[in-house]
């Protein structure tokens, strides 16, 4: 076993880009440089350093005397819902649908009322799916004398954790990191542990200072503990028999070991070694005995230690991960985020592993905020938006996997409503219960299958992987059938409308009851996911060649679906004859534009006036009413109208306002009053600084949207950069058509484009050399076919093969090449100490 990380440090690796490309890159030294470095010890979580695999996470804060590992599994939830009441036993769904419909259209909301007083009283619930931590391992430091010269790196290259400090002018410190393939939290703590740093491992479940248990909840009993002679463990079991185990082992080290009541701490003594590895596993079942898992820990522990290039397989999945796409830009700020957020999103959904929900993995409530669970109306949807363009689209597969096994239940939940089809909650836990079973409010909506459809359209647009789309084309169908069905038939003018139609999160007074501002007729968001959902699965269908009559009346529906209402200004309204003028944190009546792709700069001159218009109407009502995921959504926005002053403005108002100094997104409260004040004035949220995981994505996202987009399989480079940002390159990021794009900017000017195809599809790339002679040719090969205007250039591709896009004028070989590293003046920007910290 080795332990030579020192801080900072890196080597020289291979240059790292396709051979066509006019730039090498030293990737370890940027991907290095962008790592958070901790001055001083974070003694709050929320300022901590973050790890995760997918499956395992870990959040490291504290100080040497007592540095705190908040532990994580992805599956750890409580799902106690034997208490939790079908909705259709106290209340007809299809009736409370109508009495809505009948509200909003004559604003008679008897009816309604009627309708949602139920049979006979709903219980009180007393627990919903919420995800839960697994505790903490802490690292007790026994020093008499303070420690000077702390360091400690998330160093974002190596997925690892590295502490340095000096007491009485000797060095120690540790690194941590939670191995990239197995269940597996690595800690080697070096040097002279029993002379040097008397050193204790503790785990316990006391989760001060989140929030306490439930009161009243007898039901959950406290963890049990246990050890043996280089093991120590912590076990429990929840109310509905789901059980993990913590297990903690040093090899070949004994441990005095002090029980207490709530925790148990093993001490290492007697030994010289300048190096102490200890290794940590967490082991969960539905069915299982805490022993049973202590002893599936213990072997596991024990398999993993005859494996003696664990270090070298970890280092080696995230270089190979890094490889896959990257971005250089002007604004190193923003170049630093986009790398972090792509590690955290690496770090908390792998195959295999489970979903993340709003807080990510890394969470110690055990009530959680929202109960860290899944809401389908933006935020779960969020943390997958950036790994599309950013060509990591294997990160999705526990979406994937959590949507579609959810299926047979959505149906059968769907049934007992009296409807076709698949209606997906709006909030749910892991199992895919509804966290909302007795709304009459969210549980209505039909919204939150078609807007999880669209994930499963974008990755197949971008890959062209046909076995994908057989797979996912049962729930394209299903929820199809169901938001058909919420439909209805065609006014006396053939038109399909949807009502009652939701604007999410927002209210307006045109209703005569409270129960009634929330909902309108056709919202454009509603009708977007309609349009959206309407398309995915007709094209589907065409590529599978299946439900070809079906198809036939899909595209009647299609093109005669309501209209955008739009207002006299020229604006899409929040609901049709509504539009709302306060600032609100919810820009979903923008859906049509971002994520969704029907409005953007390729559209026609009138909707682009439209979307841009509409865009400017958002940022001219405020910001007062945003939170953490608000302005990464404009950022968005005002990028796919090609609005690149202000999509670069929006970022920055959420680096100043959301971003904490670890560089985690936070959801509330603002650093700066006037930008984003949802959380002020709350007792549960002000001044709380709540890391959440779709914030930081949904900023990954836009930054992608500057530099790379396929609106309608149209791809576009650079289309909403900055004047300002002269020099620019970016490393296979991927467009719709299955293609890896590479460019470079210099000097203001798109030197050329490299393409690489994966599917043998036809390329449509819109121009961005207007009026210029351009040439097209494969990698090492002869110039292509090609056809080109003053908008586009169209030509087809084979699988596999490689192409060069370059004005006549400029041919790329004859570009100087540039070889980018780490720029040692932005190194470590954020971190306790740091520049950011101050701000």
């Amino acid at each position: 076993m080795k332990v030579e990380s020192r801080l900072g440090e890196h080597h020289d690796e291979p240059t790292v880009c396709h051979e066509s490309a006019q730039f090498r890159a030293n990737l370890e030294s940027i991907v290095e440089g962008h790592s958070v470095l901790h001055r001083g010890p974070a003694i709050a979580w929320e300022d901590g350093l973050y790890l995760g695999n997918g499956d395992i996470a870990a959040m490291i804060h504290g100080e040497p005397q007592r540095t705190r590992i908040l532990l994580n599994k992805g599956d750890i939830w409580d799902e106690r819902a034997d208490d939790i009441p079908n909705q259709e036993d106290y209340w007809s769904w299809i009736e409370v649908k109508n009495a809505l419909a009948t509200g909003v259209e004559s604003g008679d909301w008897s009816a309604y009322r009627a309708a949602t007083t139920p049979r006979e009283p709903i219980p009180i619930l007393g627990n919903f799916a919420n995800f839960q931590p697994a505790g903490y391992l802490e690292i007790l430091g026994d020093l008499p004398e303070a420690v000077t010269d702390f360091q400690q790196q998330l160093s974002l290259y190596q997925a690892k954790v590295i502490t340095r400090f000096k007491h009485a002018d000797r060095q120690l410190g540790f690194d941590a990191y939670t191995h990239a393939n197995h269940n597996l939290l690595v800690l080697d703590c070096q040097p002279g542990i029993s002379d040097a740093w008397p050193l204790g491992l503790k785990l316990h479940r006391n989760l001060t200072p989140f929030r306490q248990q439930w009161e009243g909840d007898p039901a959950m009993k406290a963890p049990a503990f246990g050890f043996d002679t280089d093991t120590i463990w912590m076990t429990m079991a929840f109310p509905d028999g789901f059980t993990y185990a913590v297990v903690l082992q040093t090899p070949s080290l004994s441990l005095d070991v002090e029980q207490g009541g709530d925790s148990v701490t093993g001490y290492i003594t007697g030994t010289s070694q300048q190096h102490v590895r200890c290794n940590l596993t967490i082991v969960t079942s539905q069915d299982s005995t805490p022993e049973a898992l202590v002893g599936q820990g213990r072997d596991r522990l024990q398999h993993l230690l005859s494996a003696n290039n664990l270090d070298d397989s970890h280092g080696q999945w995230w270089s190979d991960f890094w490889r896959k796409s990257w971005i250089s830009l002007p604004d190193k700020l923003i170049e630093n985020l986009w790398f972090t957020e792509i590690y955290k999103i690496a770090s908390c959904s792998r195959k295999g592993g489970q979903a993340p929900g709003q807080l990510g993995h890394w969470s110690g409530y055990p009530d959680p905020p929202w109960r860290g669970d899944y809401h389908t109306n933006i935020n779960v949807q969020e943390n997958y938006w950036p790994i599309y363009t950013a060509n990591r689209l294997e990160l999705g597969s526990p979406f994937y996997d959590l949507y579609l096994g959810m299926l047979d239940r959505v149906m059968e939940e769907t049934r007992r409503f009296g409807m076709p089809g698949a209606r997906y909650p709006r909030g749910h836990g892991r199992s895919g219960r509804s966290n909302n079973p007795g709304s009459t409010n969210w549980g209505i909506w039909p919204g939150s299958g078609p807007w999880i459809c669209a994930h499963f359209g974008w990755h197949y647009q971008l890959t062209h992987d046909r076995d994908f789309l057989r797979n996912c084309y049962p729930m394209f169908r299903a929820c199809l059938d169901f938001f058909l069905a919420y439909v209805g038939e065609p006014d006396a003018n053939g038109q399909y409308n949807v009502v009652p139609s939701l604007c999410h999160e927002q209210a307006h007074e045109h209703a005569t009851a409270s129960e009634g501002r929330t909902w309108g007729r056709n919202s454009p968001y509603d009708l977007a996911l309609l349009r959206e959902h309407l398309k995915n699965t007709i094209r589907a269908s065409e590529i599978l060649g299946v439900d070809e009559a079906e198809r036939d009346e899909w595209q009647h529906v299609l093109e005669k679906v309501a209209p955008y209402p739009i207002s006299e200004k020229g604006h899409l309204m929040e609901w049709e004859g509504i539009e709302l003028d306060n600032s609100h944190r919810h820009l979903s009546h923008l859906y049509a534009i971002y994520p969704g792709e029907e409005i953007h700069q390729g559209s026609s001159a009138e909707w682009v006036h439209i979307g841009r218009l509409s865009v400017k109407r958002m940022i001219e009502r405020g910001f007062k009413g945003f939170c953490g995921f608000s302005f990464p959504w404009l950022a968005c926005l005002a990028a796919r109208m090609g609005e690149a002053d202000a999509a670069v403005q929006m970022i920055h108002n959420h680096i100043r306002a959301f971003v904490n100094l670890n560089g985690f997104s936070i959801v509330f409260y603002t650093k700066v009053p006037g930008l984003g004040d949802y959380g002020r004035g709350s007792p549960d949220r002000e001044g709380r600084k709540l890391p959440n995981m779709e914030s930081g994505s949904s900023l990954c996202a836009a930054i992608n949207e500057l530099l790379l987009c396929s609106p309608g399989g149209v791809i576009r480079v650079f289309p909403a950069v900055p004047e300002a940002w002269l020099d620019i390159q970016f490393s296979r990021l991927r467009a719709q058509g299955a293609f890896l794009v590479t460019s470079e900017k210099r000097s203001g000017r798109t030197c050329y484009v490299v393409l690489e195809s994966e599917a043998g599809a036809e390329c449509r790339l819109a121009n961005p050399w207007p009026n210029e002679p351009v040439v097209v040719r494969p990698v090492n090969g002869e110039h292509v076919s090609h056809n080109i205007q003053s908008e586009h250039i169209t030509f087809q591709t084979e699988l596999g093969k490689s192409y060069l896009i370059y004005p006549e004028d400029t041919e790329p070989n004859n570009l100087e090449m540039i070889h980018l590293t780490g720029d040692d003046s932005e190194k470590y920007r954020f971190g306790v100490g740091g520049p950011f910290s101050s701000q």
